[in-house]
């Protein structure tokens, strides 16, 4: 007896279908010369169990050491924002490639001396003040230039009458509508650990978790900057 099993196949191929594209959202902490938002922001982070990314200032290490090893042992990345925090392109300086070489090394140098841990290769200038030569030379020293258009807007102060304040809520408002136009192709949103001089009504780390939760309900997955790149 000859048994006979029958079979069935497709003839063309099922499609596959392409996954979503992850939406993904920076947050970048600006720890320039004031540690007010530090405990807030390390809070809220560890809470919704987020790595991110903090830019350090030399006036900041100086100022903070405590604080800047909470920022080391925190998990996130840590980057640098060069040794001083004084603006790269206004007059007086003579910017060249030796003076960024040696700006960013002695970042690197200060920050490993107060945590015993070593900086990313990613920085961006004081105030994101920066120019062709700065930016170049800092490449050259093996440093890729992390740039946010406009700058950071929660450090901007109410002394300084300018049309770029923002509150922190306004600040968000903005920032989830520019998300959700689709426009960006790297998306980063830059918050201020807090300033030395000048004042604001309310800073974004105060807003923070709620910040967090929108970008995640919004089906956002936020990471270090370096995870943009």
């Amino acid at each position: 007896t000859t048994l006979f099993r029958s079979l069935t196949f497709p003839l063309f191929a099922e499609p596959v279908k392409a996954l979503p594209v992850a939406k993904k959202v920076a947050l970048i902490f600006d720890a320039v010369d004031c540690a007010d938002g530090v405990p807030e922001i390390l809070q809220v982070l560890k809470q919704n169990h987020l790595k991110t990314t903090f830019f350090i200032n030399g006036e900041f290490i100086r100022r903070y050491p405590e604080e800047t090893v909470q920022l080391a042992l925190s998990g996130s990345e840590c980057a640098s924002m060069f040794f001083t925090a004084a603006d790269l392109t206004a007059k007086g300086f003579i910017i060249d490639e030796e003076f960024i070489r040696r700006g960013l090394a002695r970042n690197e140098d200060d920050f490993f001396a107060c945590t015993g841990k070593e900086l990313s290769l990613l920085w961006h200038a004081p105030y994101y003040k920066a120019n062709p030569t700065v930016i170049n030379a800092g490449q050259k020293a093996g440093y890729a230039y992390i740039s946010v258009a406009g700058g950071n807007k929660d450090a901007v102060v109410l002394e300084s009458n300018s049309s770029e304040y923002r509150t922190a809520s306004q600040l968000i408002e903005e920032y989830l509508q520019e998300l959700k136009s689709g426009k960006p192709t790297l998306s980063v949103i830059p918050v201020s650990t807090g300033v030395s001089s000048g004042t604001r009504s309310d800073f974004l780390y105060e807003k923070l978790n709620l910040l967090v939760n929108l970008l995640l309900d919004c089906g956002y997955e936020i990471v270090p900057v370096s995870s943009l790149r």
